[in-house]
């Protein structure tokens, strides 16, 4: 569908079809998923018809039965006007860097959807904690410059003075995935200098587990069942007894937070048109699409805050590390309609909407 084609229909949507809204955005809260949500895909290709989880497959023209299920839970949206604050924990003032390579770690404290970058790398926040996966860089002295910014683009800096060198340390971990949603399932890429005699070593888990080997090339996978941000630490001893280390972070997220923050930027979104301002609603969208919005919101005129009670509930959807598929689901005629929206995370780590 084209984008042209694409913004009549949702103009149609909010102010001319007959469609009815299921929640009126008067109050802060806004649904966030549904228990039993699932859909057809044979309406067109923008458009889904909701039916019971019973069902194994929908053919055209087939009876739905079921329904959405009580919601999963209530959000509301970001705070507007509240500067963000951030530090960096890791690495310290001076450090220096070994193998050109960096990760940092820090706090960010600010509203909900508050996206944080360092160096332009975007890094992962969970529960009030930010990382940035491990990142090459030049060898030299370098500023790590980490960038807090919130949906209405207020926003904060902290920044450490390193030295990264080009000299690889003879013991160095990897993983098969450094990053993804608890639970996370991760093997380890362990790597020891041939002029090192290993007699044994044991790889710190970061979350309370632990392996002692022999043999670095056999290793078990470790899960990790919480999300968080987790310090590995693989600690080598050879025949003499000398010790070399490594350390790295591994990543965990909570799909469950994440879901939460794309329900709010949707939340801001109905909340700022209901207000019966275009500007801010424009906020919710990438900066690539955000005209186009505003220029559909500019032409609703004095029916924005009606448009804003036309717009569905978000029901369910998948999600990944940078985007999200979602459906946002309406009444039409007494039957439950679902339509796509688009959700990815801009160049400040921010999660807007691409498309809806």
């Amino acid at each position: 569908m084209s984008e042209q084609i694409r913004l009549m229909y949702v103009a149609c949507m909010l102010a001319v079809c007959s469609w009815v809204a299921m929640v009126v955005p008067g109050n802060a809260q806004e649904t966030c998923g549904f228990q039993q949500a699932k859909f057809g895909t044979d309406v067109f290709e923008d458009r889904f018809e909701a039916f019971g989880p019973e069902l194994e497959a929908v053919e055209p023209g087939e009876n739905r039965g079921g329904g959405l299920g009580p919601p999963i839970g209530t959000v509301s949206p970001p705070s507007l006007g509240v500067t963000p604050s951030i530090a960096i924990t890791d690495p310290a003032p001076g450090a220096t860097l070994e193998g050109g390579r960096v990760q940092v770690s820090g706090t960010v404290t600010g509203p909900v959807g508050t996206g944080v970058t360092v160096n332009g790398v975007i890094a992962y926040v969970n529960d009030g904690s930010f990382a940035i996966p491990e990142i090459s860089v030049e060898p030299g002295q370098m500023t790590l410059e980490a960038v807090a910014t919130t949906i209405d683009e207020l926003s904060a800096s902290a920044s450490r003075n390193v030295t990264v060198t080009d000299t690889s340390s003879p013991v160095s971990i990897g993983f098969s995935q450094p990053t993804g949603f608890a639970p996370l399932p991760v093997a380890y890429l362990l790597q020891v200098s041939p002029a090192i005699d290993i007699d044994s070593f044991v790889v710190d888990f970061g979350d309370g587990g632990s392996y002692v080997g022999e043999n670095p090339n056999v290793i078990p996978r470790h899960t990790y069942e919480t999300p968080g941000i987790y310090t590995v630490e693989f600690l080598v001893e050879d025949a003499e007894k000398i010790q070399y280390s490594d350390t790295r972070r591994i990543i965990v997220l909570d799909i469950v937070e994440q879901r939460e923050t794309v329900c709010a930027i949707y939340a801001h979104m109905r909340s700022r048109l209901a207000a019966d301002d275009a500007a801010g609603a424009g906020q919710a969208f990438h900066i690539r699409h955000r005209q186009r919005y505003l220029d559909l919101f500019d032409a609703l005129g004095s029916n924005r805050p009606i448009a804003a009670t036309r717009f569905g509930e978000i029901a369910n959807g998948t999600f990944s590390l940078s985007d999200a598929e979602l459906i946002l689901v309406n009444l039409d005629g007494g039957t439950i309609q679902g339509y796509p929206i688009r959700f990815v995370l801009d160049g400040g780590g921010v999660w807007r909407i691409e498309a809806l």
